[in-house]
């Protein structure tokens, strides 16, 4: 039985050797390259959104349901919600075809607080 051959992801000037069947955030993980997760993989924190290159973006398995939610939803606390190619670490299975595949961590960058005047006089 011939071998699979291995997935090239590229992270900034990191390279990073993986199985197929790895997830980028497994993958990641394993190289010792930093990239948060508060859920360990699960895909409910978001906390692992990485940006996709150009190139690769549309060679992905489409998102689930519930990845495509999440994505929503940390645009949508966003200060710039452009639809731009995000994806979840953890959602991203590697496959052969997916090699030199290039992310970018981008964790999610939060609107400013809006600033209400106080309801009541401070007194000194």
């Amino acid at each position: 039985m011939p071998s699979v051959p291995n997935v090239l992801l590229l992270v900034g000037d990191a390279q990073i050797i993986a199985e197929p069947g790895d997830t980028v955030l497994s993958a990641m993980q394993n190289a010792g390259e930093k990239i948060q997760t508060v859920c360990k993989g699960r895909g409910i924190c978001g906390a692992c959104r990485v940006l996709v290159d150009d190139a690769f973006f549309n060679r992905l398995s489409p998102p689930s349901t519930s990845e495509t939610r999440m994505l929503r939803f940390l645009r949508s606390r966003e200060a710039n919600q452009d639809e731009v190619n995000h994806r979840l670490a953890c959602q991203i299975v590697l496959e052969s075809r997916l090699s030199g595949l290039r992310i970018t961590p981008d964790p999610i960058v939060p609107k400013a607080p809006t600033l209400r005047p106080p309801t009541q006089e401070i007194k000194s």
